[in-house]
């Protein structure tokens, strides 16, 4: 399952809050399965941006189809970076990654594929004045433009590898499998509980302001089973008592 934005980010639209922890100054990752019934220019997917302020990003459309973003590092100097030629098209699902180091280099990588990247100098900054979006833009960004969905979105404070792309894009991991050391937040947007809640295990939760909720991605759409990480590394529990009767003394009269 997914969420859809029919009516655009300017009113269909998903936050998350302004906290400093959405822009790590290590490493950074974003990734979702999004698909598009329209392009906008400048298009917000993933955003926490607004112009010019340190710290800001967000990666988004373009009317041509292709997949950018900006990025304003401690130096106050804004990145726009439209970095591949991949050609997405209307009514058909795409996993998005993009990944960056302290640096601000960036990789591309569209269906596991890469799709450009981008050689820096820079470095990542903190924010905690500006609040991150699914679907909405700020200064300098467009609202996303009406989608048929998106899915699965997620952040890592680290730079993820195409292996890694390849593994989310092809279904063999979901994004807490992918470094959950790492992981900042995970969306599935499944509906399945809170309906933007995080599994990440930290509680960072959305807010959704209208949204549906449509059929995701077809290696995602079934009911996913979340096994928290302290549990998958437990070891297995001991075997259970026998019965009752065995362990009594048997009276014979």
């Amino acid at each position: 399952m997914a969420r859809s934005l029919p009516g655009g980010g300017g009113t269909d639209r998903i936050s998350f809050g302004p906290s400093s922890v959405f822009t790590p100054t290590n490493a950074l990752s974003w990734g979702c399965w999004f698909n598009a019934s329209a392009f906008v220019d400048y298009g917000t997917i993933f955003g926490k941006y607004d112009g010019s302020t340190v710290g800001s990003y967000a990666f988004f459309t373009r009317s041509s189809g292709t997949i950018a973003y900006y990025i304003t590092p401690q130096s106050g100097s804004q990145v726009f970076v439209d970095p591949g030629s991949a050609t997405l098209s209307t009514n058909k699902w795409y996993h998005i990654l993009i990944a960056a180091k302290s640096n601000c280099s960036f990789d591309t990588w569209i269906n596991g594929i890469p799709d450009g990247s981008k050689t820096a100098t820079l470095a990542l900054a903190s924010n905690n004045t500006i609040t991150l979006y699914l679907g909405r833009g700020l200064t300098g960004g467009a609202d996303l433009g009406a989608t048929n969905g998106i899915a699965d979105a997620a952040i890592w404070s680290t730079t993820l590898t195409q292996t890694e792309a390849l593994a989310l894009a092809y279904g063999i991991k979901r994004p807490y499998q992918i470094r959950p050391a790492s992981l900042i937040g995970f969306w599935p947007l499944d509906g399945y509980q809170h309906p933007a809640f995080d599994y990440s295990g930290f509680g960072r939760h959305g807010i959704l302001t209208g949204t549906n909720l449509v059929a995701g991605p077809p290696l995602i759409s079934t009911a996913p089973i979340f096994v928290p990480q302290a549990i998958r590394t437990m070891p297995a529990p001991p075997p259970p008592p026998p019965p009752l009767e065995i362990l009594m003394p048997q009276i014979w009269v």
